[in-house]
């Protein structure tokens, strides 16, 4: 029997939606409820981050879930909630992590700074969304009704662009942003992101999503994330990996300020599918790597808008 690999699971899922044509994080219609948003641990209360993000987007949008809250088996019941009977759940991973030990004295190893070593072990556990729980009635945790067109007046619901611009203003402080001519691109010789005019994009939800997927590839710089120095492979498999971290980063960028993304496929939709394909079907590992650099990268990006807001709160 073939050892089970965890990181195969979560692969072949997400190769599943890029075949299809839609990949996780991109949904391929207007949602009625307003922009994709992180989903929410219905236990902590947190946004979850990197691959269990895509993995619950994934299959919120393959079974039309419109709740963005789940909940492991015990903790709906804890809060008065009972799984339907027949749902079936859906993975996502933590982390466990335990000492490492000498394998001739078992002693516990200790880094440069005296601390206790650790490694990681990935574990899948099974949550429900709330749509897929009884609660009892007035519950707090039950989800609100079904978005419909009724309810939709055709305007950007839930689109914030206020907030997408103050995180990449902020970011603009970090890294140059020039504006002009027909390409958007991050050049790291001299550090600068290059975009089109803002008239010459369709419309708001097009300018940051490709601000943020520049602003992404940026963070990769040797002056911050360096990611340069951990990629493998050739030129080609190094590149369309780093598309893909821009590409995670800008839809939790997006989700992050409450846009939505663009409705319409880039022109060279296709050929990024294949290339991330590839890239999924090379090594079983590389989409968590993906998105736990895409994660990375927009916590930076992040960060730096909440230390403009505090410097503008302190003046």
């Amino acid at each position: 029997m073939a050892k089970f690999d965890p990181y195969q699971v979560i692969t072949d899922t997400l190769i599943t939606s890029i075949e299809a044509g839609t990949p996780a994080w991109r949904c391929g219609w207007k949602k009625l409820g307003g922009a994709l948003t992180r989903p929410v641990s219905g236990g902590s209360g947190n946004p979850y981050n990197g691959i269990n993000v895509l993995l619950l987007w994934g299959s919120a949008q393959a079974q039309g879930f419109h709740s963005d809250t789940w909940h492991t088996y015990k903790g709906a019941k804890g809060k008065g909630g009972q799984v339907r009977k027949g749902e079936k759940g859906s993975r996502i991973i933590k982390w466990l992590f335990f000492p490492l030990k000498d394998t001739v004295t078992r002693q516990v190893k200790l880094d440069s700074n005296g601390e206790p070593m650790t490694f990681g072990k990935m574990r899948l556990y099974t949550v429900f969304n709330a749509c897929q729980i009884e609660w009892e009635e007035g519950s707090e945790y039950a989800p609100g009704p079904v978005p419909t067109v009724e309810d939709h007046d055709g305007s950007e619901a839930g689109d914030n662009f206020e907030d997408a611009k103050v995180i990449f203003d902020a970011w603009a402080t970090e890294v140059e942003v020039r504006h002009g001519g027909d390409r958007a691109f991050y050049r790291p010789a001299d550090d600068h992101i290059q975009l089109p005019t803002f008239e010459q994009f369709e419309d708001e939800a097009e300018y940051f999503s490709t601000a943020f997927h520049e602003a992404v590839h940026s963070t990769g710089h040797s002056s911050r994330l360096n990611r340069k120095a951990k990629r493998k492979g050739s030129y080609k498999e190094a590149y369309a990996f780093e598309e893909l971290i821009a590409e995670l980063g800008a839809a939790f960028l997006c989700a992050d300020a409450g846009i939505s993304q663009p409705e319409e496929p880039r022109a060279d939709h296709a050929s990024y599918l294949a290339s991330w394909l590839k890239v999924l079907k090379d090594d079983p590992k590389a989409i968590v790597k993906a998105a736990s650099r895409a994660e990375k990268a927009a916590k930076l990006v992040l960060a730096k808008a909440a230390e403009a807001e505090q410097q503008m709160a302190a003046k």
